[in-house]
C-alpha cells in the first residue's frame, strides 16, 4: 500500500480550546474532550468548518455535561450534520487496522478509541480509553492525531496493537472525502 496522509489536518489541543463565547467560562469538561476534539477536528478537515470541541460537547449532551463521551454520539453528531459514519465495534486491532487503511485509500478518515495515553507511562489494560483521529496509515505504520498533546503521533503496527482499546474499541469511519481546496 502506498503511503495515505490525510493532510493538511488540523492538530488541536482539547486542553486549550477555544469557546464560541466570550463571556462563557473555559470549557470545564476540557479533559475529557478528545471525542469531541477530534469530531472538531474531522470536521475542520472536510469541510473547512471550524467549530470547537466545547460546542460539538453541547450539541452531542448538554451544556452542564460533564463526563466522558461515546462512539454513538459522535456517529449521530456526524449524522446530524449530514456526514454519513460507519461503526465498527470490535476487539481485533488488525481488523480496526485494516477498516482504517481501507478507509484512508477512499480519502476518508477515522476516528478510533485507544488506551489511555495522558501519563505516558504505560497503559494499564482495560483502562481508560482516549479518542484519536487516523489521518494515515501504510504497510508499516499509521498515524494518529492525538488530541492530548495536539500533534501526530506515526506508530508502528506493534505500536497500534499495544496501544488499541481492546476492551471498548472500534473504528469510526466518516463516510466523506474533503472537498474543501480541491
Amino acid at each position: 500500500m502506498t503511503p495515505i496522509l490525510l493532510e493538511p489536518w488540523p492538530n488541536w489541543n482539547q486542553r486549550y480550546d477555544w469557546s464560541p463565547d466570550p463571556i462563557r467560562l473555559p470549557d470545564t469538561n476540557r479533559l475529557n474532550n478528545c471525542g469531541p476534539e477530534v469530531v472538531a477536528e474531522t470536521v475542520k478537515y472536510l469541510t473547512g468548518v471550524e467549530l470547537p470541541a466545547v460546542y460539538i460537547k453541547d450539541v452531542m449532551y448538554s451544556q452542564d455535561f460533564q463526563g466522558y463521551t461515546d462512539f454513538s454520539h459522535l456517529a449521530r453528531f456526524f449524522a446530524s450534520a449530514d456526514m454519513p459514519a460507519a461503526l465498527t465495534m470490535t476487539p481485533d486491532p488488525w481488523l480496526a487496522l485494516r477498516i482504517i487503511k481501507a478507509a484512508a485509500a477512499h480519502g476518508h478518515p477515522t476516528i478510533s478509541l485507544f488506551y489511555e495515553t495522558t501519563n505516558y507511562g504505560g497503559a494499564v489494560e482495560g483502562e481508560g480509553g482516549h479518542f484519536c483521529a487516523t489521518v494515515g496509515a501504510s504497510d508499516w505504520s499509521v498515524t494518529r492525531s492525538n488530541p492530548w498533546i495536539g500533534r501526530q503521533e506515526v506508530m508502528s503496527h506493534a505500536q497500534w496493537w499495544h496501544w488499541y482499546n481492546r476492551r471498548f474499541g472500534g473504528v469510526l469511519e466518516i463516510k466523506r472525502r474533503r472537498f474543501v481546496g480541491q
